[in-house]
């Protein structure tokens, strides 16, 4: 990467706004680091009188490191421990397609969410896959990159998990770091992503996502119509499904007929739509469950592309702690920028705006006063049992409840500085978030 030093490589750096130590083998070594603790910090994030992950670290930990082998994390610490200092030679900067602005902001961007894993040549390692040379990223269209930046990816072969940056990154800023990999390294992408893309695929939600239980069984998605519905319209579904299964494949006029049928659909119900109509014709060949998957897949990002100019990019607003936020059938965590001087709680009127006061007084009856910090068993016990509690509330508007009646306990628990109070909510609300994320596939029809 151009805006990445060699020499400057491991050596530190400010990661939404936290400060992430330098880790090159000198600084390491004179920390008192040692193979021992060093594969067991990746290993779950914690080193008992030493340090605790925390920050966007701790996703990395959770939902990467934590999911190498043996012999993987072994060769990561001897790389770490061993390695020489680095050349005093910059990296250098082809000319790029993208315009100077955007060139910047999306580097930084890679520098502070992907280069830690993908290295800043985005050459991968043996549990990371590379970037650089990737057919996957530099296909003609971009919706691979922007797919799995928006929803990560299960781990697989010898590669472990990737974690969402859907709750950190906006459309553009999705765009432009997809548009960055697919140019960067002499990669030979075209720079055609852009934010209203983004904003199709964020919208969509029907699409089974590869590694699950759902893709791997190639269920269909379920077609209501009963009373305040908010999906797609069965009849129309039903009409399109026919007019597919009579060799119709036109995207145009599919997203045509359907508007037809329900002119008040949103981009995002047209597309749901289209893949329900769709997933059906698809079930009925006889390629393998996985291929199928791979072929709906592939039906909902035409639909997508096609429908995407009329959905604007939209920014994220910021948030003054951890936050859940609704993304497809499910939901991701978003973390302030930087650490105020003082943490300050949700107010739960305004909040009241995007979570329901009744479900914030309901998360604040079951929390009680606990001693803080709560265990992790009980935070997921909070959020198993506050879902169950509230079958029709969305998963995200329970993990804000619970996020907002946790705060003023954190704030009231003394001897706690500012770093900490940051720490301990947001490892909370971590967990609950991961608790309702891995427990979504019960909760789909409810929370809709």
């Amino acid at each position: 990467m151009g805006a990445v030093k060699q020499k400057q490589h491991f050596l530190g750096a400010d990661i939404d706004g936290y400060w992430a130590p330098s880790i090159d083998a000198a600084q390491l070594k004179k920390d008192g680091w040692t193979k021992d603790t060093l594969t067991q910090f990746f290993t779950n994030g914690s080193v008992p009188g030493k340090t605790e992950v925390f920050g966007p670290m701790a996703e990395v930990v959770r939902e990467s490191l934590a999911y190498l082998t043996p012999a993987d994390r072994s060769a990561l610490v001897t790389y770490l421990l061993d390695s020489p200092p680095p050349k005093d030679v910059p990296a250098p900067q082809a000319a790029s397609p993208l315009a100077p602005e955007v060139f910047q902001r999306a580097a930084k961007s890679y520098i502070d969410n992907c280069a830690p894993c993908h290295g800043s040549g985005g050459a991968g390692s043996a549990a990371i896959p590379a970037l650089k040379g990737n057919p996957a990223v530099t296909a003609a269209e971009p919706y691979n990159p922007i797919m799995v930046i928006l929803g990560g990816l299960p781990a697989g072969g010898t590669y472990g998990p990737m974690p969402s940056f859907a709750g950190r990154l906006d459309d553009q800023q999705v765009a432009d770091l997809a548009n960055y990999v697919r140019t960067a390294w002499h990669n030979g992408g075209q720079p055609n992503a852009s934010a209203s893309m983004v904003a199709a695929w964020r919208a969509t939600a029907n699409v089974p996502v590869y590694g699950t239980q759902q893709a791997s069984a190639f269920d269909c998605p379920k077609v209501g119509g009963g009373p305040n519905s908010t999906g797609p319209d069965p009849q129309a579904v039903t009409s399109l499904t026919k007019m597919m299964q009579g060799g119709q494949r036109q995207t145009n006029l599919l997203i045509a007929a359907y508007k037809d049928a329900d002119s008040d659909a949103s981009p995002a119900t047209v597309v749901d739509g289209l893949t329900a109509a769709y997933c059906p014709v698809v079930a009925q060949s006889q390629a393998p469950d996985w291929q199928k998957a791979s072929e709906l897949h592939r039906f909902t990002l035409q639909v997508a592309a096609a429908i995407s100019e009329s959905l604007p990019g939209a920014a994220m607003p910021a948030v003054s702690t951890i936050w859940a936020t609704p993304t497809g059938t499910s939901l991701v965590a978003r973390q302030p920028t930087q650490i105020a001087a003082k943490l300050t709680c949700p107010d739960p009127t305004a909040a009241n705006k995007l979570v329901p006061k009744a479900l914030v007084d309901a998360a604040t009856t079951l929390v009680g006063k606990p001693t803080i910090p709560v265990t992790g068993d009980a935070a997921s016990r909070y959020a198993t049992t506050l879902q169950q509690q509230n079958a029709k509330a969305r998963r995200a508007d329970v993990a804000n409840a619970l996020i907002v009646a946790y705060c003023p306990l954190v704030l009231a628990k003394p001897n706690t500085g500012v770093a900490e109070q940051y720490s301990l909510l947001t490892g909370f609300g971590q967990q609950v978030i991961q608790t309702l994320q891995l427990g979504a596939p019960q909760f789909n029809a409810a929370a809709k």
